[in-house]
């Protein structure tokens, strides 16, 4: 057998195992064994540019909030989950509860920019930074990890590293 034909076989021979691993490993999993990503965030928010919107003001943030959307490099939580989960966060002042953590930060804002700088400060001293904007309503911030340099627009892709969570008001209430 010439090397030509040999490489043929063997091509032939390794694509058939390959389909049949696939073919096995999908029907016990029921998950696809090759996944093609061509890097689109999974994000239901309607299209929006990475910097437009509205200006934050701390006053304008005073009462409680429902996450709606939350998500980190392109991959957004599937909205039903959020929903369940039911993530509610309640700004009193400078003061930001997250309701079913427990989890309490001090914030500050810098309103003389755009977007909005948004530090979120833990009991620990850890600085978040982050910026926040208004979009059709809803409260759209965009967050660092601790530690890291602040966003410095509200990307959806997968090459962004920070995390974008969307909230809507539920109540101007606050406890003071």
């Amino acid at each position: 057998m010439n090397p030509i034909t040999r490489l043929l076989v063997f091509a032939a021979v390794a694509a058939v195992i390959i389909w049949v691993w696939s073919y096995i490993y999908t029907k016990r999993t029921g998950k696809p064994f090759i996944v093609i990503d061509p890097g689109k965030p999974e994000s239901t928010y309607p299209k929006a540019s990475r910097i437009e919107g509205d200006q934050v003001t701390l006053e304008q943030l005073q009462g409680e909030w429902r996450m709606l959307e939350c998500g980190k490099r392109g991959r957004f939580a599937p909205i039903e989950e959020i929903a369940l989960a039911n993530v509610r966060m309640l700004i009193d002042g400078t003061n930001l509860l997250m309701v079913n953590s427990g989890e309490k930060d001090a914030i500050s804002l810098d309103e003389s920019t755009f977007p909005t700088k948004f530090d979120q400060v833990d009991v620990d001293g850890a600085v978040t930074r982050c910026i926040a904007r208004f979009l059709d309503g809803q409260l759209e911030l965009c967050q660092a990890d601790a530690g890291k340099p602040r966003p410095s627009d509200f990307s959806r892709t997968r090459s962004n590293p920070n995390t974008v969570v969307r909230f809507t008001r539920i109540s101007t209430h606050t406890n003071g």
